[in-house]
């Protein structure tokens, strides 16, 4: 940034402090206009002046706040949704508890060797969340109940986006964007196709799903085995109830056809 720096002196000398023709002036004054516009397009959505191309290497993914009452960022998730390097794309659920929330898309240049689905999910302070770049607008919501939700990366017109399936539980922030986030940064504008092509043949899809919500169903799992185990004892009981009606049923048929089974004796005439 220092040598972007001193080549704009130079050139600011150049112009106006020194002598030239008027041709050389102008020459000049159109080379400094692309120059600028040039690096006007390496902006990113946050303004950062940046010549990475982030559509090969670190990670993409979005950026949940959690907003206090007063719309001050408490803590934040860091959610991953690809890898461009290795070619992984996930499909991330989570569980957000009640309240507030701003997302945003973002890049970082930290790949996610040994990645933990524990760590993930959990919320961070922003202060230990460094080096992290923003590639899109921010939107902002609430939920009124403790949700699962998914995100994930799909294109639009050709443009990489943050979208979320289960956006209708989510109360938007009329005066802020809403889902899908376009990301806006100048490394993805042109990566829309590419990303279609790869995702039908190359990429990797891989489900992340956070460890209470796979706790969850365990539990779920569990009641529903307990609730089995209950009928099951209580069909057994009801056979041997049943058994034990039709051994007695069986028992009472057999007397009475014992009993209709035998004649009747005849009684002999008595002499005159």
């Amino acid at each position: 940034m220092e040598s972007i720096n001193n080549f704009f002196s130079f050139l600011v000398d150049f112009l106006f402090f020194h002598q030239k023709s008027t041709a050389v002036t102008l020459s000049m004054l159109i080379i400094v206009i692309l120059i600028a516009f040039y690096i006007n397009r390496k902006r990113d959505a946050g303004g950062n002046i940046s010549f990475l191309d982030k559509s090969r290497t670190g990670v993409v993914g979005v950026r949940i706040f959690q907003l206090e009452e007063e719309r001050q960022r408490k803590n934040n998730w860091l959610i991953p949704l690809w890898l461009p390097a290795k070619n992984m794309l996930f499909h991330v659920k989570m569980i957000l508890p009640k309240g507030e929330y701003e997302i945003k898309g973002y890049w970082q240049a930290n790949t996610l060797t040994g990645m933990d689905d524990k760590k993930i999910f959990e919320q961070r302070s922003i202060e230990t969340t460094k080096h992290v770049f923003n590639i899109s607008d921010m939107a902002r919501f609430a939920i009124e109940t403790q949700k699962s939700v998914s995100f994930e990366l799909t294109t639009a017109k050709k443009m990489l986006q943050i979208d979320c399936p289960d956006k209708a539980i989510f109360e938007f922030d009329p005066e802020k964007a809403s889902l899908p986030l376009p990301i806006s940064d100048p490394s993805f504008k042109k990566i829309g196709p590419a990303f279609e092509k790869a995702k039908a043949k190359n990429l990797w899809n891989i489900p992340l799903t956070d460890p209470r919500i796979t706790l969850g169903i365990f539990k779920r799992i569990r009641a529903m085995g307990r609730k089995v185990d209950q009928a099951s004892v209580r069909n057994r009981q009801m056979k041997s109830d049943l058994d034990r009606a039709m051994a007695q049923l069986k028992k009472v048929q057999g007397q009475k056809k014992q009993a209709t089974g035998k004649k009747p004796q005849s009684k002999k005439p008595k002499k005159a």
